[in-house]
């Protein structure tokens, strides 16, 4: 089953700029890689057309998880494409219980911007205003891949007391 799962998500993400809309239903059939596959799909789907990725994840399918994910994904690859693209559309994103939608979608924002700028991105995350701590976490969980060290530098910049022990144990974990 996981290669049969991980099949599937590699069918749909090679989709994801040809028939998106196939594409993300195909994730349903992707077994324990379908949040991955849904994550991925629609974040090649908001670089084509973002307007049609928002009004996906505004659906509300899924659990919580599923749907943050949704939205972590419009963040992420935009911002790999276009920072002001992706701060624009995460300003579309509805706020979610507890704001978790919007800190999401800036999450994928600070991992997509810094998987080429790195730490230089740091200074832009004050352009996410409220969720400036969920773009530093983005930061800093990109950079734990790179060096775990350089993302608990970052973990050390966020200011709500919650957020930075959620960064510091998930950036300085060996998984």
């Amino acid at each position: 089953p996981k290669w049969r799962d991980q099949c599937v998500f590699g069918i749909a993400y090679s989709y994801a700029t040809t028939d998106s809309e196939w594409a993300f239903a195909m994730c349903d059939n992707s077994g324990r890689w379908r949040d991955f596959c849904r994550h991925d799909v629609i974040g090649e789907m908001a670089v084509i057309d973002t307007a049609k990725a928002l009004s996906i994840c505004a659906k509300e399918e899924g659990d919580l998880l599923t749907r943050k994910t949704c939205w972590h994904g419009i963040g992420k690859y935009l911002a790999r494409k276009d920072v002001d693209r992706a701060y624009a559309a995460c300003a579309q994103v509805p706020a979610g219980p507890n704001n978790l939608y919007i800190e999401n979608c800036i999450h994928g924002l600070g991992w997509g911007a810094s998987e080429t700028l790195e730490e230089s991105f740091i200074p832009q995350c004050d352009r996410s205003g409220p969720q400036k701590d969920s773009c530093l976490l983005g930061v800093a969980y990109n950079l734990r891949r790179i060096d775990r060290g350089r993302g608990l530098d970052v973990c050390l910049l966020v200011q709500r007391e919650d957020l930075k022990r959620q960064c510091k144990r998930f950036v300085g974990s060996k998984r």
